[in-house]
């Protein structure tokens, strides 16, 4: 599932005047977690490496009544579990923290194709993939800075170049140049790698290095979050529009 961003003209025209669903919007690397018919368990990440996580049958995932799921494909993040205080660190260390898999969406659950369901349907089946834009989902986080992914590409032949090109994906998934950064000493060894940015004050500015993905974000995606930002929803906002959307069906 590939949520869409949502500035104020989403906010207002879908979660208006049709039903919606709240889920999370966790930090962290996306993988595919496939469950086959013996029970193996695989992890597949944004550039198509496959991980076998429990040959010793050791992990058991069941539903409600106790039966155990097969056949099973879902899209999620990994994540840390946040720890607060006294709780977070051990003789001036961090604690290690607990890995949670946070399930985005369901494509398929112990044998049922799920992928022609709306998200409501598939919630149903497990909470929460359609590889297209999905318009039934939002993605919403208070002071989102929404982060764009771009391939970072240090121009040649120039002399001492300032500023190099932030390439995303275009027609027919070649990559084509969006904007520019000030080459820093940073990033200058990052030449051809897949990097996060945040746009601020008029700028873009380098925020990490991306080493689960071998693509950067493409077109429609990258004007979606720059409308978001641009037209940000507050929680003043979004509370007061589904306060008005009570009672759709």
């Amino acid at each position: 599932m590939w949520p869409v961003s949502c500035p104020k003209k989403n906010a207002h025209h879908w979660l208006a005047s049709k039903p919606y669903v709240v889920g999370p919007k966790p930090s962290g690397p996306r993988f595919l977690l496939y469950i086959d018919s013996s029970g193996d368990i695989f992890l597949e990440n944004m550039t198509q490496h496959i991980f076998c996580i429990d040959e010793d049958h050791t992990i058991k995932i069941k539903v409600s009544d106790g039966r155990t799921i097969s056949d099973t494909l879902l899209d999620g993040i990994i994540t840390r579990e946040k720890l607060n205080g006294a709780d977070a660190r051990c003789n001036g260390k961090e604690t290690t923290r607990k890995l949670t898999f946070v399930i985005l969406d369901a494509i398929r659950c112990s044998g049922n194709d799920l992928t022609g369901l709306n998200i409501l349907e598939r919630l149903a089946f497990v909470k929460g993939y359609k590889s297209e834009i999905n318009y039934d989902a939002f993605k919403w986080l208070e002071n989102d800075v929404h982060k764009c992914c771009f391939r970072l590409k240090v121009p040649k032949g120039v002399g001492e170049p300032k500023v190099a090109e932030l390439h995303m994906l275009g027609p027919y998934r070649s990559e084509i140049k969006y904007d520019t950064i000030k080459l820093t000493e940073e990033i200058k060894k990052l030449d051809g790698c897949i990097i996060d940015c945040r746009y601020f004050e008029h700028q873009w500015i380098f925020i990490t290095q991306r080493h689960d993905r071998n693509h950067p974000n493409g077109r429609r995606a990258i004007m979606g979050k720059m409308e978001a930002l641009e037209n940000a929803v507050s929680r003043d906002l979004l509370l007061a529009t589904l306060e008005n959307s009570r009672g759709l069906e």
